[in-house]
């Protein structure tokens, strides 16, 4: 069940019971035997470092570290982090806020609430070694999460960083024109933590596992290169899945081979008996439930209207670039399209005229 709001719209949290269950390791670990590197790890702390961005950014790169919010390159966002700041300063431009986003605003996954929840310090100081390499003010520096009063003053005690609320929506963030927000991974955070302090590589994640065909949905740390295949028997099946989803059920991906490998930057595993939306598509009705769920502003039935008309010249003025690819408006749609990936075909082709041959496309 959804309902739409004035940007964004709401979904039906299928969190628990991963989301309250502690992180386990596959393979398990001997619950009696204890890690003191890991434990040195944990508590090693030192405020006096400071790293510019060219020292902070080989750090990252040498990690291989991946943002699980985008998939994209920790270094790379960086950068344009750093680009981003100066410019606000130069043209005296809003504000920029650097946060790490662990609101966890789809259907299962709770990753983020997990690692927030074992290492909140270590993420705090990745964070704070990424804005002030790229200057940003350290009062624009913080969390964004789903907690409860309680708990955010908890963490903000716990990281010294400030905590926001974030909305009760989907998605949690949106356009402010006070404001521009940078938001980074809780574990590429962290795994930017142990890169400036031990040189570590991002050789793990940690990945929900859930779905309507797993025995145990819980929250998995898993090495990079593992088959998910391995990770889903970990978990235990209760019937073969029909579907195996890399990502949640808004963003995520089918994937048709199990023998897939667990990448840097995966954060839910999801294997399903049943799609997550049935539909068969129809005839859009123009109801305009898109355009109030577009947490950007856009117009995508629109956007999509003139791609099925392959009035591909006219694309650029509606601004299809500006989709980040979200969802929500496929999800509304009472006729079952989907929407959005008419808007990022839109995205993909807004500066190419294309001619539409049945399934071929002639440039």
């Amino acid at each position: 069940m959804s309902k739409i709001t004035k940007r964004g719209i709401t979904i039906l949290s299928l969190k628990e019971p991963a989301a309250s269950r502690p992180v386990v390791d596959f393979p398990e670990k001997d619950p009696d035997s204890v890690d003191s590197s890991s434990m040195e790890k944990m508590w090693k702390f030192d405020d006096n470092i400071q790293l510019s961005l060219d020292e902070l950014l080989p750090a990252a790169r040498d990690a291989g570290i991946v943002d699980e919010l985008d998939g994209e390159l920790l270094a790379d966002k960086l950068e344009r982090a750093a680009l981003a700041v100066r410019a606000a300063r130069a043209k005296q431009l809003v504000p920029v806020y650097m946060i790490v986003d662990a609101a966890e605003h789809e259907h299962y996954g709770s990753a983020a609430w997990a690692v927030l929840r074992e290492f909140p310090k270590e993420t705090a100081r990745g964070l704070s070694f990424a804005a002030s390499a790229c200057g940003c003010d350290a009062a624009n520096v913080g969390f964004s999460v789903r907690m409860t009063r309680k708990e955010r003053f908890t963490l903000q005690i716990k990281t010294k960083l400030k905590v926001f609320k974030s909305r009760p929506t989907y998605p949690s963030y949106h356009n402010d024109d006070n404001r521009f927000e940078i938001r980074f991974g809780v574990q590429a955070c962290l795994a930017l933590y142990y890169a400036v302090e031990f040189g570590d590589s991002q050789q793990s994640t940690v990945i929900t596992v859930s779905g309507d065909s797993v025995a145990n949905p819980q929250n998995v740390r898993v090495a990079v290169g593992t088959p998910i295949r391995d990770v889903l028997r970990f978990c235990g099946l209760i019937t073969d899945p029909n579907y195996i989803i890399i990502g949640d059920t808004m963003t995520g991906v089918c994937c048709t081979d199990d023998h897939t490998l667990v990448t840097a930057g995966i954060s839910c595993l999801l294997a399903m008996q049943f799609r997550p939306r049935v539909e068969k598509p129809r005839s859009c009705v123009g109801c305009g439930r898109c355009i109030s769920a577009c947490h950007v502003n856009l117009l995508p039935f629109e956007i999509a209207r003139r791609v099925d008309n392959m009035q591909y010249e006219r694309l650029p003025r509606l601004l299809p670039q500006d989709c980040d690819n979200c969802g929500a408006c496929s999800y509304i749609c009472p006729s079952g399209i989907d929407v959005a990936a008419k808007v990022f075909e839109a995205r993909q082709n807004s500066s190419t005229v294309l001619l539409k041959w049945g399934n071929d496309i002639v440039l």
